[in-house]
């Protein structure tokens, strides 16, 4: 999985069907809030996520 594949994950788990329907009861209002939260939330999520997928040498660790 790459970046895009968990920032996408992660939004589509966000903003699921119950979620966005509480959003749209609302009102545009709701909009200006989930887009900085979606941003502040997934995408240092997704970096987090893809950083840690990286496979390892082990060379970080000093295991020699």
């Amino acid at each position: 999985m790459g970046f895009w594949d968990v920032l996408l994950f992660n939004i589509a788990a966000v903003l699921g069907p119950r979620r966005s329907a509480a959003a749209a009861h609302a009102g545009t209002s709701s909009v200006s809030l989930w887009i900085p939260a979606a941003l502040l939330f997934s995408v240092p999520t997704a970096f987090v996520v893809t950083e840690l997928m990286k496979p390892s040498t082990g060379k970080e660790l000093n295991l020699s």
